[in-house]
């Protein structure tokens, strides 16, 4: 079994959403094993803002206790060079194009969203979490 990043969106749905969506995401975690599963800083950023500006201690404990038990991938420059290419030529936003270069760049299978422009740009790589991924 190959590496998977986990972008925010799916993260986010592990941790805070309850619904049928939420219990994908946990339940394609568990499947694929915290030690085939990365992150990055910048999903580390996107996941606790909302926390932080609620305030709310148990969502912050929560959010940091999931993103502790990740893979981590450092962003480096070349990640950045990477990025702009993917952003100019396939249109996505800075942080997912930097998310899918990050991806790339650790050696990651694919990249598990939900994001349906970043799903569609690049199919194959960009896939929805699901149990037998």
């Amino acid at each position: 079994m190959g590496l998977t990043y986990i972008d925010s969106c799916v993260l986010l749905d592990a941790v805070v959403n309850p619904d049928p969506r939420g219990e994908l995401a946990r339940a394609a975690i568990v499947a694929q094993g915290t030690d085939a599963v990365c992150i990055s800083p910048l999903v580390d950023l996107e996941c606790m803002v909302r926390p932080l500006r609620s305030g709310d201690q148990n969502r912050i404990a929560a959010m940091h206790e999931m993103l502790a038990r990740f893979r981590r991938l450092e962003i480096a420059t070349r990640a950045f060079q990477l990025a702009s290419h993917i952003r100019a030529f396939h249109g996505l936003k800075t942080a997912d194009s930097l998310h899918v270069a990050t991806a790339s760049l650790g050696g990651c299978d694919q990249i598990w969203t939900t994001d349906r422009q970043l799903l569609g740009t690049i199919p194959g790589f960009a896939v929805e979490p699901s149990v037998s991924n």
